[in-house]
């Protein structure tokens, strides 16, 4: 320790032991955690899961593309989001899965998700108020007030899947950690009942960007999502892609 403060005057290790403390003071603050958009804002998340059903392994690697269309004068959010296709692998084969049509996604200004609206009729294979509820697991709801590491917040949502019950969402804050840049680190859990006297859960852990709040990459966990047949479970992850990324398109035959 006298080495490497030998050139060193004691001012100066009082100012950077003073710096230390502001450092840390700083670090371990509260953070208000905003999420930043406007209209016009658009962005891709590539997404990947993997499940087993039936025996059969199925991993699902697609993108889908999200254009804040309008902001409300309350703050509400609505935006468009269109699958884009991609591959899936069943068994270790590869087919292509097809463009999504247009689904309009309303949320309010902290990210709670108020409404999910289709442009097409139901899905073969899993009902709109299933698609909803799924939607509700992979969006973050921040906090209304600055919070420190480790502090959690939750909400309560109706339930889409089961008229009269709540959802319950509750998004812990991890801390601001630095990966290639600085983002959020939050961990956002779900529990809702479905049909059957079932329940669905849900284990979300997000990377945000500080800047926009925007979604940077994510891994998720799901256990017992209702379909047209029977429950599934997965695990996922979610990443922002640039607007040229094509790594999940299924190469043209020849």
């Amino acid at each position: 320790m006298r080495t490497r403060l030998s050139g060193i005057t004691g001012s100066g290790i009082l100012l950077a032991i003073a710096a230390l403390g502001i450092a840390r003071a700083a670090e371990d603050g509260p953070s208000k955690l905003v999420p930043t958009i406007k209209a016009g804002d658009s962005y891709r998340i590539k997404s990947t899961i993997s499940m087993n059903v039936d025996g059969s392994d199925i991993t699902v690697v697609q993108t889908s593309n999200y254009t804040i269309k309008e902001i409300k004068s309350n703050g509400d959010a609505v935006t468009v989001k269109v699958d884009e296709g991609g591959i899936a692998k069943v068994d270790g084969e590869d087919m292509a899965t097809p463009i999504g049509s247009p689904v309009t996604i309303t949320t309010d200004k902290f990210g709670k998700l108020l409404a999910f609206k289709p442009d097409i009729e139901e899905n073969p294979y899993i009902t709109t108020a299933a698609l909803h509820l799924l939607a509700m697991a992979d969006h973050i709801v921040f906090p209304d007030k600055a919070v420190r590491p480790n502090d959690s917040w939750s909400v309560e949502i109706d339930n889409p899947a089961v008229k009269g019950k709540k959802i319950t969402i509750r998004t812990t804050f991890l801390g601001t950690i630095t990966a290639g840049a600085p983002a959020w680190k939050v961990k956002q859990t779900l529990e809702a009942d479905v049909e059957g006297g079932a329940k669905m859960t849900s284990e979300f852990t997000a990377l945000l960007d500080p800047s926009n709040g925007q979604l940077i990459s994510a891994d998720e966990s799901v256990k017992g999502a209702p379909t047209k047949m029977d429950a599934v479970s997965w695990t996922g992850k979610l990443t922002r892609v640039k607007s040229d990324d094509k790594s999940n398109k299924k190469p043209a035959p020849g």
